[in-house]
C-alpha cells in the first residue's frame, strides 16, 4: 500500500463524530443567544415606543399648562390623573399633586429624543424612588435594574396589584413658562404586549427547533453512512472482520505504541494450501464457509490484542506478541494441527512463514508491516 493510500485510510478510520457534535452544540448555543437577543430587542423596542408615547403625553400637558394662566393651568394638569409637581427656575415648588417620588439626582436627557424634545434642555427622565424595576442608565435610556430583579418579590407585587397589566413608574420633566414640570410617567405592559413578544419568540424558537432537528438528523445520517462505508472499507466480506487494510493500519499503530517497544512480535503468513482445488470440487460457498471456520479458530487461539485478518483468496496474516521462539513455534504448529481437522471428510493442508520483530530499546517510529509480511511470505515459500 502506498503512503498516500495509507494516510487517507488512517484519516478516514480516525474520523469521529465528536467534532460534529461539538459544532452542533456551538451552533445551538449561538442560536439560543440570537433568540435571546431577539427577545431583548423586542422588549427594548416596546419600552422605547412606550417611553416616546409617554413623552408625547407630558409634552401635551406642558403645552396646555403654558396656554393657561393661574389656577386653570394647574387644574388641567390635575385632571390628567397623574402625579406631578412644578418647580420654578430657582427650584422652589409652585404646584404639587400626588406624592413626589422623583429622584432628581438621577435625571438624564432622554436618549431617544426626537423632534420637539431635542430643543428642550429641561426634557429629562428620572428614577422613581419607590419602584426601581426600570432605572435610568447613563445613556439616558431605561434599563432593567438587575439588583431588584434578582429579588423578584417586588415585580410579583406589582403584577398581583394590577392584575392583567403591570406598570413601571419613572418621572419625566419638561420646561414650562415659569420653570420645570415633573410628571410621573409609566411603562405599562399588558397581555397584548406579552402576546406580541411571546408569539415572535415562540415562532423563532419553533424554527430553531426544526432547523436543529434537521441539522442533527443530517449529522447522524452522515455519520451512520460514514460508519457503514468505513466498515465496508476495513471489513473482509468472508470473515466479516479485519481485512488487509485494517490489519496493516492497526498493526503499525500497535507496533508504534511506546508501551509496546519492549515486546517481541511475529508476523505470520498462514496459507490454506490447495484451497482452489477444494472449491473446484465443491463450490465457492462451501469454500468460503471453510475459510470462516479457519478464521474463527485462528482468532480463538491467539491473544485478544493480537491481530488476524483474511487477505487474497486463502491467506491469513497474523501479528502475534510472543516471549519465547519455542512457544511461538508450538503455538503455530498447534493451530495448524487443529485447522487440518476442521472438515471430517477432508484433511486440509496449511503452511506458515514467520518474520520476527525484535524488542526495541526505544519507541518504534518507523514500522513497515507490509515489508515484514512479505518476508514472512518469502519464508513460507522456502
Amino acid at each position: 500500500m502506498s503512503n498516500t493510500s495509507r494516510k487517507q485510510a488512517m484519516k478516514l478510520r480516525k474520523t469521529h463524530v465528536g467534532w460534529a457534535i461539538f459544532g452542533f452544540i456551538i451552533i445551538m448555543l449561538l442560536s439560543s443567544l440570537l433568540l435571546s437577543f431577539i427577545a431583548c430587542e423586542l422588549v427594548i423596542f416596546s419600552v422605547n415606543s412606550k417611553t416616546l408615547a409617554e413623552s408625547d403625553a407630558v409634552y401635551y400637558m406642558a403645552k396646555l399648562y403654558n396656554s393657561l394662566d393661574g389656577k386653570e393651568s394647574t387644574d388641567v394638569l390635575t385632571k390628567s390623573g397623574r402625579d406631578y409637581f412644578v418647580l420654578d427656575k430657582e427650584g422652589n415648588p409652585l404646584a404639587v399633586n400626588g406624592k413626589d417620588t422623583c429622584e432628581q439626582g438621577s435625571g438624564r436627557p432622554l436618549a431617544i429624543n426626537v423632534g420637539v424634545y431635542e430643543s428642550d434642555p429641561g426634557f429629562r427622565i428620572y428614577n422613581d424612588s419607590e419602584h426601581k424595576i426600570f432605572i435610568v442608565d447613563d445613556s439616558g435610556g431605561l434599563s432593567v435594574n438587575s439588583k431588584v430583579i434578582s429579588n423578584m418579590s417586588e415585580l410579583f407585587d406589582i403584577v398581583l396589584t394590577n392584575g392583567e397589566y403591570v406598570e413601571f413608574p419613572y418621572w419625566t420633566s419638561v420646561s414650562v413658562k415659569d420653570g420645570t414640570l415633573f410628571v410621573k410617567t409609566e411603562i405599562r405592559f399588558d397581555t397584548s404586549d406579552a402576546l406580541y413578544v411571546a408569539v415572535i419568540v415562540i415562532a423563532a424558537g419553533v424554527l430553531l427547533v426544526l432547523v436543529s432537528a434537521v441539522l442533527l438528523a443530517s449529522i447522524i445520517g452522515n455519520f451512520v453512512d460514514r460508519a457503514k462505508m468505513k466498515r465496508l472499507l476495513f471489513m473482509d466480506h468472508i470473515s466479516d472482520d479485519h481485512n488487509w487494510v485494517r490489519f496493516l493500519i492497526e498493526g503499525e499503530e500497535l507496533l508504534k505504541k511506546r508501551r509496546n517497544k519492549s515486546k517481541k512480535y511475529a508476523v505470520v503468513n498462514l496459507v490454506f494450501v490447495k484451497y482452489r482445488n477444494y472449491v473446484l470440487c465443491h463450490s465457492v460457498e462451501e469454500g468460503e464457509e471453510e475459510l470462516r471456520k479457519v478464521y474463527k479458530i485462528i482468532r480463538s487461539r491467539v491473544g485478544k490484542k493480537d491481530l488476524v485478518a483474511h487477505v487474497s483468496t486463502s491467506s491469513f496474516p497474523l501479528l502475534i506478541a510472543y516471549n519465547d521462539e519455542k512457544e511461538l513455534r508450538m503455538l503455530i504448529h498447534s493451530i495448524i494441527s487443529e485447522l487440518e481437522k476442521i472438515n471430517k471428510e477432508h484433511k486440509f493442508g496449511f503452511q506458515a512463514g514467520v518474520d520476527l520483530i525484535p524488542a526495541s530499546p526505544k519507541k518504534r517510529n518507523i514500522v513497515l508491516l507490509e515489508h515484514h509480511y512479505n518476508n514472512a511470505c518469502a519464508a513460507r515459500m522456502t
